[in-house]
C-alpha cells in the first residue's frame, strides 16, 4: 500500500471530523504522475511535529506556547470552525478540539486510509487552496488504533510489509465495528 505523509494537524480533519465539515481533499503543489492512483486506497501518515513537544523546564514551552501561553486556537474562517490545540494530562499527546469534541493529534503513525478518487485544480470545497492540486479523497476508514511508523517520506512511499499488515487488520476491525 502506498502512503502519503501530512503534517499531523491536517490528519484529524480527514480522519475524525463529521462528513459535513470533513477535509476530503489533500492540497499538493504537484500532480500525481500516473493514472494508476485513481481509485486506489492509500494510507494517511501523520508525520512528525516540526518542533519539539516539550522544550522547556515546565514541559509547556514549545512553538505554539511561545506565541500564546495556554491552549492555542486555530481558526479556519472559511469553515467557521475554531480548533483549539491543547495539551491534556489525560491524553498522551496533543489534541485538536472541534466544538465540544476532542480530536487526537497523532504523529509518526498511520491514522486512516482513503481512496484517491481524482485530482484537479478547481476550488469545490472550503478545504481547497487556490493554485494547488486538489486530491479528492473518499471512503475514509479511520483505524481504531494508529499504526506507528517512525519515518515518513516526501511524495508517495510504500509501507513496510509489517505496517501494511497492521493497517489492513485495523481497516477490517474498523469496518466490523
Amino acid at each position: 500500500m502506498l502512503a502519503l505523509t501530512l503534517y499531523p494537524w491536517w490528519v484529524p480533519p480527514i480522519a475524525y471530523l463529521p462528513d459535513a465539515v470533513a477535509k476530503r481533499c489533500e492540497n499538493r503543489s504537484w500532480r500525481p504522475n500516473t493514472q494508476f492512483l485513481r481509485g486506489e486506497r492509500i494510507a494517511i501518515h501523520a508525520g512528525a511535529l516540526p518542533f519539539p513537544r516539550h522544550s522547556g523546564p515546565t514541559g509547556r514551552k514549545n512553538l505554539y506556547d511561545a506565541l500564546v501561553y495556554g491552549p492555542v486556537q486555530v481558526a479556519w474562517p472559511k469553515l467557521n470552525v475554531l480548533y483549539q490545540i491543547s495539551e491534556d494530562a489525560a491524553f498522551d499527546g496533543w489534541q485538536l478540539v472541534y466544538g465540544e469534541k476532542s480530536l487526537p493529534l497523532h504523529e509518526r503513525s498511520i491514522v486512516c486510509t482513503a481512496r484517491v478518487m481524482d485530482w484537479d485544480r478547481r476550488v469545490f470545497s472550503q478545504w481547497d487552496e487556490d493554485g494547488a492540486w486538489h486530491w479528492r479523497l473518499a471512503d475514509v476508514i479511520t483505524l481504531p488504533r494508529p499504526v506507528p511508523v517512525e519515518r515518513g517520506h516526501q511524495r508517495f512511499w510504500r509501507l513496510p510489509q509489517d505496517v501494511e499488515l497492521a493497517v489492513l487488520a485495523g481497516q477490517r476491525e474498523a469496518l466490523c465495528a
